[in-house]
């Protein structure tokens, strides 16, 4: 059984994005944050509008189950793992999305946990999509930029 951690804290210390890097050309998206100061973007898994709470102490993308059947994923499908959350260790069920778009940046065959019992409809951007992705502060957003190919 794997275990999928989210480890609760702060969610990133980050430099100011370099002049001009910010406004550049290329794949992107800005997350601001909310009135409970959490960095929230929408975004879409598949052809399905989610709204993303920025997770990077997250190892995947990690929704629950309400969430995967609105979205139709067959998650019961999926391997049990066990999930580390801010409300303590729990199952889930690893699945991969086919596709996860956050402005202009799409990751295909992106890892995720579909939490079992968790009905908050909350989905977590961890590491899975994050990876590999330069990430920096523009006048209170934090800015994800897909690397140059």
């Amino acid at each position: 059984m794997l275990l999928c951690a989210v480890a609760p804290g702060p969610v990133m210390a980050l430099d100011p994005c370099p002049g001009g890097q910010a406004q550049a050309a290329g794949a992107q998206a800005r997350f601001y944050r909310d009135s409970r100061g959490e960095y929230r973007l929408r975004g879409r898994i598949g052809r399905s509008a989610v709204t993303f709470r920025l997770a990077p102490e997250s190892d995947t993308v990690v929704l629950g189950e309400r969430e995967a059947a609105r979205l139709g994923l067959r998650y019961s499908r999926g391997r049990i793992v066990r999930h580390q959350g801010a409300r303590g260790v729990g199952l889930g069920h690893a699945v991969v999305l086919d596709s996860v778009q956050l402005g202009g940046i799409v990751r295909e065959r992106v890892a995720a946990v579909v939490v079992t019992g968790d009905e908050s409809g909350e989905v977590l951007l961890g590491q899975s999509f994050l990876h590999g992705l330069r990430r920096c502060r523009d006048a209170g957003a934090i800015v994800l930029r897909a690397p140059y190919r």
